[in-house]
Parts: C-alpha cells; structure tokens; sequence
C-alpha cells in the first residue's frame, strides 16, 4: 500500500479544482473505486485555456492518480511525464509516479522520484518516506526502510501505517543479525 498526494491547484477554475477534489478522494480513500465520469472535470480542465503552467501541470498530476487508481499505468505515467515537463518542481508528481515504478517492479525508479520529492520538499513529505520504505523493503535493504520509517513517523508521529511498517522491519532487522551471529560463530 503506497500513498499518492493529490495537487493543489490556485485557480477558481471550476473543472481544475473538481478535478483536485476528486484526485484527494482517490488518494485518501483506501479502496476508493474510481468511475469515468471522475475524469471529466480534469478533462474539461485541460481542454480549457488560461490555466497557468503550475495549475495545468497540478491537473495533470491529478488525473494522473485517477488513471492509477483505475489501474490506467499507462495513462497515469503520460500524465505525471506531462506534469514534469510543464512544471518539473512538483513534488507531489515525482511521489505519484514513483507508486507506478513501485507497482511495476522499477525500484530502482521508484527510490530516486521518491527521494525527488523529498528533496523538493512535497507536503507530504511523510508519505515519501514511506513510500520510500517500501521500496528498500522490497529491496531488503533493512537499514535504509528502517531509517525512513523512523522519518515519517518524526514528520507524523503515532501514524499507524509507519508504526506497523517499523516493527516489521526492526523484526527482518533482528532475525537477520541472530543469522549473522549463528554463521560467525560456527
């Protein structure tokens, strides 16, 4: 369970913003079932004229998530490589298209957007960590998950996610050093 963040967009365009208010649902709703009429309001959006680059590229980050929740990869890639090009400090996009490397088995890809969007400082910056995480889990790169759950928790502390993702981790971590000590002292 990775976890997207939707982009704010600064305009009084009603479809851009339709289109943030449907992207948040998607991205804080676990198990939220995305329908085609969701991605209308970021359609119209971006068919419209007049939205500044950083609201264009906000919109198609959010119909990005969208796509991904559909199961759409391809689409949602498209739209967060659209987002960079239009406005490549958006952190946000780099956390939700490092969740399309992490889903295709791309971790490699996936560590370095997520790094991307911490070092961009994204909102949330504790989902980053915790994305991140999980691709050193995947990894079995103990140490550096470990390091990133403690991280998120000091940006969110108590967040039960991380909390749980933690003590799993300082388990790998434990019965990987009693295996350590078993084969050094035979």
């Amino acid at each position: 369970m990775c976890f997207a963040q939707s982009v704010m967009v600064h305009v009084e365009n009603e479809a851009a913003l339709g289109c943030y208010h449907e992207a948040t649902k998607v991205s804080t709703i676990e198990g939220f079932v995305v329908q085609d009429e969701m991605l209308s309001p970021c359609n119209v959006a971006l068919d419209q004229y007049g939205l500044s680059d950083k609201d264009r590229a906000a919109t198609f980050a959010n119909r990005g998530i969208l796509y991904a929740a559909q199961g759409s990869l391809a689409e949602a890639l498209s739209d967060y490589d659209e987002a960079l090009e239009l406005y490549p400090t958006l952190g946000e996009v780099y956390l939700s298209r490092g969740i399309i490397f992490h889903f295709e088995k791309q971790f490699g890809k996936a560590i370095a957007d997520y790094s991307k969007a911490i070092e961009l400082q994204t909102q949330a910056a504790h989902l980053a960590y915790f994305d991140r995480a999980m691709a050193y889990e995947e990894l079995r790169r103990w140490e550096e998950a470990h390091a990133d759950y403690q991280k998120a928790l000091e940006i969110h502390p108590d967040w039960t996610p991380a909390v749980a993702r933690l003590r799993w981790v300082e388990d790998r971590l434990h019965n990987e050093n009693q295996t350590n000590r078993y084969l050094t002292n035979r």
